[in-house]
């Protein structure tokens, strides 16, 4: 047994020397959303009427597992934008009355380690608005064009995770602050590949009439897009194994060496 365990220990360390940094594992998530020319309508002969200012807010966020972290948020009355960095993970986000967007991109460590990076980030745009003219219900319809991209690399030892989301949401509350009612329209789409690559380009116009909405009843409209991607490292098998065979080793050792000064009953 002690010949075949210290067998087990040379093997694990020689092997161990010859490729320590010799392979690494990889990968890469990039994702993007963008939205512009947003808009309430009504049928002829009623109106819109916007109650105040335009709210944006943008917020972005980056982290990896080896405990680099990285946060920003911004919200204004007009155009704003935030971004953040750290190594291998950045976010930037803008936000503006015409057009705002979110892209979020991470990288994984070229080691061979579990190492897992996320990029994310999101801008919003905020306003409360009525329909005037008239009395009873009626129906308003929302309309935006907005584009999005996601991609990803990875080799056999890695994987990547990107998304994207864009959403119009139309929304009465209580005098409680409570959502009592709820519309929206939206568009999103989620990838997970390992040991691939993919690149998809997403966009378009997007509309929805949304039915039921009341005159002179004030109501809170968000758009929204955002984006998250991750990218992660793991093992390589012929390392796991080789750990495995010389901690196996070590413990039959030691075992033997235990056994050795335990005295014979």
């Amino acid at each position: 047994m002690k010949r075949i365990a210290l067998v087990l220990v040379a093997l694990w360390l020689g092997i161990f020397v010859v490729n320590n940094g010799s392979a690494y594992a990889s990968a890469i998530g990039h994702s993007e959303a963008h939205i512009l020319n947003m808009e309430l309508s009504v049928v002829s002969g009623y109106t819109i009427e916007w109650l105040g200012g335009w709210k944006a807010t943008s917020w972005a966020s980056g982290w990896n597992s080896h405990g680099d972290v990285a946060d920003e948020q911004k919200t204004d009355w007009a155009d704003v934008s935030a971004s953040v960095s750290i190594p291998f993970a950045s976010v930037s986000t803008a936000a503006s009355i015409s057009n705002f967007a979110v892209d979020a991109e991470s990288d994984s460590y070229p080691e061979n380690t579990v190492v897992e990076t996320w990029g994310t980030g999101d801008s919003w745009l905020y306003n409360q608005f009525k329909v005037t003219g008239g009395t009873g219900t009626v129906d308003v319809t929302a309309s935006m064009d907005f584009s999005a991209a996601l991609s990803g690399d990875a080799d056999e030892l890695g994987w990547f995770d990107v998304s994207y989301w864009v959403l119009c949401d139309i929304y009465e509350k209580n005098s409680e602050g409570n959502v009592v009612n709820e519309w929206w329209l939206h568009d999103y789409d989620w990838v997970t590949r390992s040991n691939t690559s993919f690149s998809q380009a997403y966009g378009g116009p997007l509309t929805e009439t949304f039915e039921g909405l009341k005159f002179g009843t004030t109501y809170d409209v968000e758009w929204c897009s955002a984006a998250a991607t991750s990218a992660a490292t793991v093992p390589e098998p012929t390392t796991i194994l080789l750990l495995g065979s010389g901690l196996f080793g070590l413990a039959a050792l030691r075992r033997r060496k235990v056994r050795k000064k335990s005295p014979a009953l």
